[in-house]
């Protein structure tokens, strides 16, 4: 198929290269032209904007950071509107808001085109081997013509429901995620307290009731004290405002989502921006 991917961040790049290798003709805009450079030498079309690279694309895929950069390169003057063929599909793997999704969808098809939120869980390393997980919102029927690009970058591709599900399934997703590695950080923190060997509690647990993706992929950071970056604690911050309207339209009070709330928080204000969610152990040591 031929492909626009716009953003080769910590994700998009390593997506982008697995449909280059799965045989797509797929060109990359960026902002770092040096990463744009990379995934030429690999194969990709360089394109020159969003409006110029969409033109003759059937399926433009995004993977950006903040809604009113998306909202430019979506609609914006050199923006994909403005350029690209009616009937296109434009896959938005962002994390954003759910109605801004649905808002999106609206102006897409005002000019004849499919938008579909189809936001992304996994880490890096999860990227580069295409086993990311993808949680779709739209139509049927535009799901199965964009199955060639998510099998190309994921392991697990669902639809779950309309526009701005797949945005509501990645929050609460991520709600559980968040809950899970606060809790795994504390347990380290209270074992080294009691003097324990980290290494066999880590052994133990992996086997034990309290094994969890998030224990395998946190501890050897927190033991190790190496708080390789996978994501920021920004970025938890931002997903956790929009698990709050979430919450808020459900009229819910969930407690524990509001503690992990405020651990990243606490842990923004204590300098962790930019750092490794892991890394924010030092807020609980």
């Amino acid at each position: 198929m031929k492909v626009t991917f716009i953003g080769l961040g910590m994700m998009g790049k390593p997506m982008a290269i697995n449909l280059v290798k799965a045989g797509h003709q797929v060109t990359v805009i960026n902002r770092s032209q040096q990463k744009v450079k990379e995934l030429v030498e690999l194969g990709a079309i360089a394109g020159e904007s969003p409006k110029e690279a969409s033109g003759n694309a059937e399926v433009i895929c995004l993977c950006l950071v903040g809604e009113k950069l998306i909202e430019e390169i979506i609609a914006g003057e050199m923006g994909i509107l403005a350029g690209v063929n009616a009937g296109a599909i434009i896959v938005d793997h962002s994390t954003v808001h759910p109605e801004f999704a649905q808002r999106m969808a609206q102006v897409a098809s005002g000019k004849g085109l499919v938008y579909m939120d189809a936001p992304v869980s996994g880490t890096g390393q999860v990227a580069w081997n295409g086993e990311l997980t993808v949680m779709v919102g739209g139509e049927e029927s535009y799901f199965k013509q964009i199955e060639p690009i998510l099998d190309a970058v994921s392991l697990n591709a669902q639809l779950m429901g309309p526009v701005g599900s797949g945005n509501i399934a990645k929050l609460i997703n991520n709600m559980v995620k968040d809950i899970n590695q606060i809790a795994v950080m504390e347990s380290f923190v209270l074992a080294s307290k009691l003097g324990m060997d980290l290494n066999s509690l880590f052994k133990v647990m992996r086997t034990a009731s309290g094994a969890s993706r998030q224990l395998e992929r946190i501890a050897p950071k927190v033991i190790e004290r190496t708080f390789e970056q996978t994501s920021y604690v920004s970025t938890n911050i931002k997903d956790q405002e929009l698990m709050g309207w979430l919450i808020s339209k459900a009229q819910l009070d969930l407690p524990l989502r509001n503690v992990a709330q405020q651990h990243w928080i606490k842990a923004f204000e204590k300098g962790l921006g930019n750092a490794d969610p892991t890394e924010s152990i030092k807020v609980l040591e």
